[in-house]
C-alpha cells in the first residue's frame, strides 16, 4: 500500500519536473517570450497550489 502510493507520487513529481525542465530550457526567442508571458499571467494562487502539491505532502496511514 505505502509502496504503491509512494511510487505514484514519485512518478508524478518526476514527470512534472521533466516537463518543467524542458520548458525552462527553451532557447528560441519567441518560445521564451511566450513561456515568460504565460508565467507572468499565471495567478499566484495557481502557482502556490502546484507548489503545495509537492512541498506540503503528508502521509495518511490507513493502519
Amino acid at each position: 500500500m505505502y509502496q504503491q502510493k509512494r511510487l505514484a507520487r514519485a512518478n508524478m513529481v518526476v514527470v512534472n519536473s521533466y516537463r518543467m525542465g524542458l520548458v525552462a530550457q527553451w532557447e528560441h526567442p519567441l518560445a521564451c517570450w511566450l513561456r515568460d508571458s504565460l508565467l507572468a499571467l499565471t495567478p499566484p494562487q495557481m502557482l502556490l497550489k502546484q507548489f503545495k502539491s509537492v512541498a506540503s505532502y503528508t502521509w495518511e496511514s490507513s493502519c
